[in-house]
């Protein structure tokens, strides 16, 4: 059965009858075409580039620094390792969350595991209620079976504001009322006679918290996280901010011609 539905079928053609068909299709040839560059940019393939590294630098100074004995600074109560931060959840996948009509889990099912567990993850480290903000696109790796084993890890990897200031070279950050939690969970599965784990994906959710906390990296693993996650984050200001340019252009004209009716 597993066999029959796990091979790559054809895709019928859509055929585009007018322009608002044609904008949308381009446009979604335009996202693909940008996921596909950003695969290309993943840290596994390209190293922190120079502003990057010069970041790391610094917030590995600040952590020098909290723990000097002849320096006055020491380690705010709302900065948090990153290694503090994780949850984990081990759970065996049950024939009732399986697809219709193979021996395999629904999709959906695992992004709900992974958004609950995020969700808790980011609640433990700010002590306070999160707000979903935004997940990022996600690809599923490897199928996970029935009767398998599910390992979920969520982290946090990366807040705003961060602990330096990460666009000048003052590291003064002032205290703010609200913080961006990014927070990412990496799955694993195992068959029941736990032979070799597979990847089955990474899931990456921004949350928002009424909340002054920071997460700060200590090992190398944990700066790739952290340099990673900031990508992200860039990456989606600057999608929201080109939208709303998008949507400033549709409305305009239509407030200007409301304009020339008045």
């Amino acid at each position: 059965m597993y066999s029959l539905y796990s091979r790559a079928v054809n895709i019928p053609a859509l055929t585009l009858s007018n322009d608002k068909e044609r904008t949308l299709f381009e446009l979604g040839e335009s996202r693909s075409k940008a996921k596909k560059a950003l695969s290309k940019q993943s840290l596994l393939t390209v190293p922190p580039n120079d502003p990057e590294s010069d970041l790391i630098h610094r917030i590995w100074l600040r952590q020098l620094a909290y723990h000097d004995p002849g320096n006055p600074l020491r380690t705010p109560s709302n900065v948090h390792p990153m290694s503090s931060t994780k949850l984990q959840n081990t759970s065996i996948m049950q024939p009732q969350n399986r697809n219709r009509h193979q021996t395999m889990i629904f999709g959906g099912f695992l992004l709900k595991q992974t958004f609950e567990l995020a969700f808790c993850c980011a609640a433990n480290f700010a002590h306070a209620r999160p707000s979903f903000v935004s997940a990022d696109p996600c690809t599923f790796l490897n199928p996970v079976p029935v009767g398998s084993v599910l390992y979920l890890t969520a982290t946090v990897v990366h807040t705003d504001p961060a602990i330096v200031d990460e666009d000048s070279s003052d590291d003064t950050v002032p205290s703010s009322k609200m913080t961006r939690v990014q927070v990412r969970v990496d799955s694993k599965v195992r068959d029941m006679e736990h032979g070799t784990a597979k990847p089955t994906g990474q899931f990456h959710y921004t949350f928002s918290v009424e909340k002054d906390v920071k997460v700060m990296p200590r090992d190398y693993g944990e700066y790739m996280m952290y340099i990673d996650a900031r990508r992200r984050a860039r990456r989606s200001e600057e999608a929201e901010k080109k939208v709303e340019g998008e949507d400033r252009g549709n409305i305009e004209p239509e407030r200007a011609s409301e304009n020339l009716t008045e």
